[in-house]
């Protein structure tokens, strides 16, 4: 440990971003992905994946890693001295030194800051907003329901992703999205003045609440085994009954249309939505949702294309080039 100290001290800790072909690295990474693996000849290596909120790369271990790897997992904030080389035109790391970042490397740089891609908002100023969108619903029940899921879940809607790869997938994610939807709610609301306003602000502070238990945190987020088994949307209206459960009186039918906006809200069948849009509110959920997501991934898409003229590669989520200009 005090070796890999003195490397610190004596040469600059390197993002992702900047590593090139063919040199010495060493800084602080994130590892997403672990495994042991074999070669087709039978050796084995340590596989890795590591990020910082720069990039990602693979990371190969061939020598000692057996006690290393036992030191740190899946999650784990990590300190790397490694070379990068060239496989099959991609960069990658071939790992000598690894370890846990213990609690005296913030005195070497450290900072979990650095490893998490986070929303370029402040997650309190976005939970003050919403906050004051919750209060400003008059139908005592939604506003109930609203406050009551938000209450049992603040760190976790102001840290979690919106998802693990697609749109918004970076720290306080969650919370910027429903965000941008409950501000759109409230626009569309004043625009088509026969929507039902709390229904629609409601719908959308918690279209996407069942992430919270979809998804595994804001740290190397993975899928929960609800998530993958269950899903999000079902997750999301299964939370809503249990809060309806504790407001005495709770209407029926506002429930259901409560439920009907999170089961439809992504719109169509082969999106994995459960239904359709089958009133004004979910159609509306429906398009502004789609919206914003699209267009996180498109701004996400010309951020990191690596094209230095005006458009970008066509190999993005929209399959044509995207004009930067």
């Amino acid at each position: 440990m005090k070796y890999i100290f003195k490397l610190l001290m004596t040469k600059k800790i390197q993002p992702i971003s900047s590593f090139k072909h063919d040199s010495d690295i060493q800084g602080f990474y994130l590892v997403t992905e672990k495994s042991i693996r074999k070669t087709r000849a039978g050796d084995t290596y340590l596989d890795m994946t590591l990020s910082d909120k720069t990039g990602k790369i693979s990371a190969k271990m061939w020598q000692g890693f057996e006690k290393a790897a036992e030191e740190f997992d899946q999650g784990d904030a990590v300190v790397v001295k490694a070379h990068t080389d060239v496989y099959r035109n991609k960069l990658q790391l071939n790992v000598s030194k690894i370890s846990k970042v213990r609690e005296e490397h913030d005195d070497y740089g450290f900072s979990l800051d650095s490893l998490i891609p986070s929303s370029e908002r402040d997650p309190k100023e976005m939970w003050t907003e919403v906050k004051e969108l919750i209060d400003s619903i008059e139908d005592e029940f939604l506003k109930k329901i609203v406050d009551i899921i938000y209450g049992e879940n603040e760190k976790s809607i102001q840290n979690y992703p919106a998802a693990k790869f697609i749109h918004h997938n970076f720290r306080g994610g969650l919370l910027e999205h429903t965000l941008s939807l409950a501000n759109d709610s409230v626009y569309f609301s004043k625009k088509y003045p026969d929507l039902n306003r709390d229904l629609l602000l409601a719908g959308a502070l918690l279209h996407d609440i069942g992430k919270v238990k979809e998804l595994s945190g804001e740290v190397a987020t993975t899928y929960t085994d609800e998530g993958s088994l269950i899903g999000h949307i079902i997750l999301g209206r299964d939370m809503v009954r249990d809060a309806a459960k504790e407001i005495a009186g709770f209407p029926a039918e506002t429930l259901l249309l409560l439920e009907h906006l999170i089961l439809s809200h992504q719109g169509k069948y082969e999106y994995g939505s459960p239904r359709k849009p089958m009133i004004k509110e979910a159609l509306i959920l429906f398009y502004i949702d789609d919206l914003d997501s699209k267009m996180n991934i498109f701004m996400k898409t010309i951020a990191e294309d690596e094209n230095e003229d005006k458009w970008t590669s066509a190999e993005n989520y929209f399959g044509v080039p995207l004009y930067k200009g």
